[in-house]
């Protein structure tokens, strides 16, 4: 490596460990881990597993850096119809494997006893989760697993934004990605917040999820082509 490139992978490093979307990931970090500290304070909650009360610190961390990079470097994702639908489609796929929407009551062929509405006060991040069911609709709504998958979608939808083989070759072409397909292949095994009987085997044991959920945002990131944040300095 000449020194001109080291030079220059320096620079590149410090510009984005300096960057807005580093400061702002940061502060965001900070105040999860703050906000978990003061839930387990004033509740008197006993932490049974340090590892499985920080998992939506680091899905909520990765998914805040990974779509303020893209947001700012990456291709704009509204022009292209194709990509607001690819992104729309990608979320409610994760939506329904993770059981954030599923078919209601009367749907299933089951008696239909009204709409229903909860509200659980968990560890931040787990929590509030909101759980609803009516003759139509029925799901579990997780608020880390809310905001990692809708980082997911958007990534889908930049990656077909960027597309320089047209919208349909984009959409095609995100389903052979083995970053786009990871998550669905966890969702479906029960490891990425999947539900049904495999999930249920599963329950509580995110150390594979969350491995997938770091693998997929660094593919992405990689995959997805962005502007050099040394041209902003």
């Amino acid at each position: 490596m000449t020194d001109t490139a080291r030079n220059r992978g320096i620079a590149h490093a410090v510009a984005l460990s300096t960057s807005r979307e580093a400061v702002l990931t940061v502060a965001v970090l900070v105040t999860q881990v703050v906000a978990v500290l003061a839930y387990i304070g004033a509740t008197g909650t006993q932490v049974l597993s340090l590892r499985e009360t920080l998992y939506p610190v680091a899905w909520i961390t990765l998914s805040v850096y990974f779509v303020a990079v893209v947001w700012r470097y990456g291709p704009a994702v509204r022009p292209s119809t194709a990509a607001l639908l690819a992104g729309l489609g990608y979320f409610l796929l994760l939506a329904v494997l993770a059981g954030f929407v599923w078919p209601g009551h009367q749907l299933l062929g089951h008696h239909a006893s009204g709409a229903d509405l909860n509200v659980f006060w968990r560890s931040p991040g787990w929590g509030p989760t909101v759980t609803y069911s009516s003759a139509l609709l029925q799901g579990t709504v997780v608020p880390f697993k809310l905001v990692a998958y809708s980082a997911l979608a958007y990534g889908i939808a930049a990656a077909v934004a960027a597309s320089s083989r047209g919208a349909l070759a984009g959409v095609v072409g995100m389903f052979s990605c083995v970053g786009c397909v990871l998550p669905v292949i966890g969702a479906v095994a029960g490891i990425f917040g999947g539900s049904g009987a495999v999930a249920s085997t599963v329950n509580g044991s995110y150390d594979l999820g969350t491995a997938v959920f770091a693998v997929t945002i660094v593919l992405l990131l990689v995959t997805i082509p962005t502007a050099d944040p040394l041209a902003d300095r």
